[in-house]
Parts: C-alpha cells; structure tokens; sequence
C-alpha cells in the first residue's frame, strides 16, 4: 500500500501551549477533530527511505528556530483550513521549503500560504466566522524549533488526525555540544 506523507514545522513550548488551548477553545465551539499545532511545510511527501531521513536530519541541523510573524485570522471551506492563524512567508521559511523542494524533489504548482491551522472541518460562513470572534488578541510571532514528518495518508487518500503517525522530528539548528 502507498503511503503518504506531511512535513511539518512543530511550534517552541511555550508558543505550542498558547496555540493548543486555543485550537481546545474552537474545538469546543466547533467541534472537530483534535491535532497538534503544526505548521505544513509540505502536504505531499511521497515516498520514506532511509535516504529520506538522513536528508531531513541534515536539513534540520543547518535552519536556526525560526520566528514566524503571525499576520492575521483566517477561514475557509476547505477541510483542513477551517480556521487558521495566517503567517507572512519569510525568507527564511520559504528558503528552507525550497530546500526540502530541492533535496526531496517534491513540488506542488499551488502557491504555498504558511498558516497555523486552529480548527479542521466543514462549517458554515457563519460558525467560522463566529470562530475567528472566539480567538482573542494573538501575539506578533510563533517561533518553530522542530521539523516533523509523519504518515498522513495511504493508497492515495489523506487520513482523518486520529490516524496520523509521527515517524520522526528533530530539533533545528546544530546539535548541543558536550
């Protein structure tokens, strides 16, 4: 069976429990499924090997935590950006998806919008709306300090989160020396 694959960017602690309660906060209202904060920095990882491991290990050794500016809430009717927290496309963040483009050799012809999602499912206009009312003032940036992948799909179908497996996720930035 062909599996699937999502890379993320995993928010710092401090930043992951502000962004956990919030998405608690909406899922209460809302409803839907629960999943980690995360950041997608590809949706469509197609294929694991060992290769592809060690290249994302090296990846991650040479990208410093990255402060991401949060720009703004959004909604929309797609599944899987319900509600998001949208976050402007830095230097830094769309070198390092390059990057990933370049040593992984994935594309995606769609122009990639960085978001933090707060809440999946199919909702009304108005429940999103009334959504986005719930959040509250945001602060100016998200840091992000893991890189993440994990098996989000199969036989070409994407998994509902209670069916994702995290395969592994390692620290940006060089290791800790003795």
């Amino acid at each position: 069976m062909r599996m699937a694959y999502s890379l993320w960017l995993l928010p710092a602690k401090d930043d992951a429990v502000w962004m956990a309660a919030l998405q608690h906060r909406l899922r209460s209202f809302l409803g839907g499924p629960g999943f980690a904060p995360h950041l997608t920095l590809w949706g469509q990882v197609p294929a694991l090997s060992p290769a592809t491991l060690d290249t994302l290990a090296r990846i991650s050794r040479h990208i410093l935590p990255l402060a991401l500016p949060l720009s703004g809430k959004g909604q929309g009717d797609l599944f899987f950006r319900a509600v998001v927290l949208e976050v402007d496309p830095i230097p830094p963040l769309l070198a390092l998806r390059e990057s990933v483009a370049q040593e992984l050799r994935v594309e995606d012809p769609r122009p990639y919008a960085p978001h933090f999602s707060l809440a999946y499912g199919h909702y009304t206009t108005a429940q999103r709306l009334q959504a986005l009312d719930q959040i509250g003032p945001l602060p100016e940036t998200c840091t992000v300090d893991r890189l993440s992948i994990l098996r989000t799909g199969e036989a070409g179908k994407i998994l509902l989160p209670d069916a994702w497996e995290e395969i592994r996720t390692w620290p940006l930035g060089p290791p800790p020396r003795d």
